[in-house]
Formats: C-alpha cells, structure tokens, sequence
C-alpha cells in the first residue's frame, strides 16, 4: 500500500477506520477469510469506501483469482483516481495478462539486479535508481528493491524520496500477508534512522524538500535571489491549519509554495507576485513572536519564524529587488546613544510596553491607554533625556 492511503478509509468515521485496522492484522496473519468478511461488512455500511475495495481485491489476487481482483481495483479507482495502490495492482494484473510467464519475468528482474549491483559499485547512482524502477514495474511487491531504493535516496540527501521507499516496504508486508522476518527488520531499522536523521534538524530538511519542488518549477533563466522558511496559517475545512511554508524570491517574482496533508486535501499551493505588485512588507518583532507581514493585491500574509536574522535578511532583500521601492525595515535602535531623539525614546518606551504585555505585567487595555498618552502628551517623551532618562548617554 502507498503511503498516502495507507488503508485509511475514505469516509464512514472512526468505528470504520478501526474495523480497516483490523484486516491489517489479519492480512499480517494471513488470515484472508476473515479479512474478507470484514471488508464485506464495511462495504455495507459505506459502500464508497476505495480502501476497502482496494484490499478485498487484494486478497482475491493473492488467491490468484484475477478477473475479481481486477473488478475490485476498477472499483476503488473510479472511487478515488489517486489511490495509488488500486493503480498499481491493477498495472500487475494486466501484466500478468500479458503473458509473461513466472520464470521469465524472474530471469529478467535476476537479470536487472545484477545490473543494479555493477551500477553501484561504478558510483553510477542515477542509472541504478532506474534499473531498480525497472524492476518495480516486474514486481512491485518486491520489497527488496523498494529497500534498496530508499538506501540509495538516502545517500543522495532525498530524503523524502528514501522515506517514500521504506514506508512502502513495510507496508507491503502488512498488507499482502508476508512473513515478518530478518529483512523485515532490516528496513524497519533503516526507516527509524532515517526519521531520527530528519528528526536532529526538521526545519533544514522541510525547507531543503519545498526549496527543491520550487526550483524545479521556474522558468528557464529565472534566478533565485533569496530562501525564507515560516509558518503560515491557512484555512482548511473550517479550522485554521500551520503550515510550513517556503518563500522564494527570485529575479522576476515573489513565490509563496506550501504542503500540507490536513490543508487543501494536501495538494501543493503555489501564489506568486511580480515585484511591483507588493504593496508593503514590514516585520514585528518582539519577545514572544516575529512576524513577517507581506500586503500584496489581495490579502496580507503573515509569517512566524523563531529565525529573526533570516526573516531579516530575506525582507532586505525584497526591498532590494523592487529597487529601493519596498518598505524599508526600521534599523535597530541603539540604546545607549547620546543623540537618539525624543522619537526614539517614545519608541523605545512603546516597545517596553509591549514586553511588559508579552510578559503579563500589564494587560493589553493598560498598555493601549498608555500608548495613547504618549501620543496625546509629548512635553514629558520630549524631556525624558533631559531629566536623565530611562537609558543614560555613553558620557555620563
């Protein structure tokens, strides 16, 4: 099964999903009868369930009963296009109907293996990855070379590729009743390190795979100024959802490109402006919270990242591809200069009021009346240096 389905079904709520779980032991067990009957019943209770069809016609292969399988896979495909594992059984069925016989088809994949074997040892990585297909499109139950495959993405940093690999090996022995043995455990270790090696520094590893899929989609010529990684909030289903978004600069234009699998049934989202369309960029900074907030056309973005440097630097370089145009970021203000303005000191007051709200000192109506009084009132901001201050000059 692929990762995405992962016998999850497409509807009938939790008592459906469990009662699926189930057959996943079973098939472990190869208990196929009473999977069957199983499946049977969920189909009663939500007959437009693509997992549940998918795997009845799983067991009728197994049983070599191709002509209901097929009509099964069919089945669950019509329900959902994008149900991976219905298309590739239904791909093995139709070869199987090619005529290819058994011992044929494994003198190939011998064959393809032994290839694979001298590829590697050349450093040729590329064309094992295909050999390795190659043999996928043969047998794609072979859990070794689903193994293998995840092995050589790791080595080249694809990590999701490797995951995608691993994951999908696993499953197969869940889910077409094999035996749990040595090899089994083998892929098992080489998944959990993989995720501990994703786990040591996620942020690098999210921001690497989406700067990839963007890359891979510009025009020809198109150059990449600058990265930024946050997190964004997006509606999905009536529920606001965090999602990890990268944004690109480039030479043209302005991509924001996000994935999520809880937001728009996790299809990728791709928005993007020319430089002249930013109306306004700006970013909050504080204790508790820095926030990148871009005003285009349509809506204004806001994006949180705990990397204040990096949020800086990107939002430079915005203003710098508009041509100056950009709102241009507030420098820092230096606290123990002798000539900071009275502007300056009511800035910094402002800014105290703020902690002093992140903090929980004061609440936010006490914080808006004082602002307001340091609106309304300028004499004291305007003496506070002159009476010593809040923040003494460098030569007192």
């Amino acid at each position: 099964m692929s990762q995405d389905s992962e016998l999850q079904p497409i509807s009938g709520g939790e008592q459906i999903k469990t009662r699926l779980k189930e057959t996943q032991i079973l098939f472990r067990q190869q208990k196929y009868t009473e999977a069957k009957k199983i499946l049977q019943e969920i189909l009663k209770d939500d007959p437009d369930n693509a997992a549940a069809y998918n795997n009845l016609g799983s067991i009728y292969l197994i049983r070599g009963r191709l002509a209901r399988a097929e009509r099964y896979f069919r089945k669950a495909l019509e329900l959902d296009p994008q149900l991976a594992d219905a298309d590739e059984n239904l791909k093995a069925i139709q070869k199987m109907k090619k005529g290819k016989g058994h011992d044929e088809i494994r003198e190939e994949i011998e064959n393809l293996e032994s290839e694979c074997k001298q590829l590697i040892q050349n450093k040729r990585v590329e064309e094992a990855i295909e050999r390795y297909k190659k043999i996928l499109e043969l047998d794609s139950t072979n859990v070794k070379v689903h193994n293998n495959l995840g092995i050589l993405h790791f080595q080249r940093n694809e990590l999701e590729e490797a995951e995608k690999y691993f994951v999908r090996a696993l499953e197969l022995y869940f889910h077409h009743g094999m035996v749990f043995d040595d090899q089994y455990t083998i892929i098992r270790d080489n998944l959990n390190k993989l995720r501990e090696k994703i786990g040591c520094n996620i942020a690098d590893y999210v921001k690497d795979n989406l700067f990839a899929q963007v890359k891979g989609k510009l025009d020809e010529g198109e150059l990449i100024v600058d990265n930024f990684l946050g997190s964004f909030r997006v509606y999905s289903e009536g529920e606001q959802v965090e999602v990890s978004t990268i944004l690109t600069l480039t030479n043209k234009r302005l991509i924001l490109y996000y994935k999520s699998s809880q937001a728009h049934h996790g299809e990728a989202k791709w928005v993007e402006y020319k430089h002249a369309d930013i109306k306004n960029t700006r970013m909050v900074k504080g204790i508790l919270k820095n926030t990148l907030i871009i005003t285009t056309p349509d809506e204004e973005f806001k994006f949180t990242s705990q990397n204040r440097n990096e949020m800086k630097r990107f939002l430079e370089a915005v203003r710098d591809a508009q041509g100056g145009t950009g709102a241009k970021i507030t420098s820092p203000v230096d606290m123990t200069s002798a000539t900071a303005s009275p502007e300056v000191y009511g800035k910094i007051i402002v800014s105290l009021l703020d902690i002093l709200r992140d903090l929980n000192v004061l609440t936010d109506a006490e914080v808006d009346h004082k602002k307001r009084a340091l609106q309304t009132v300028r004499g004291p901001i305007s003496s506070i240096k002159k009476r010593g201050g809040l923040i003494p000059s460098k030569d007192k």
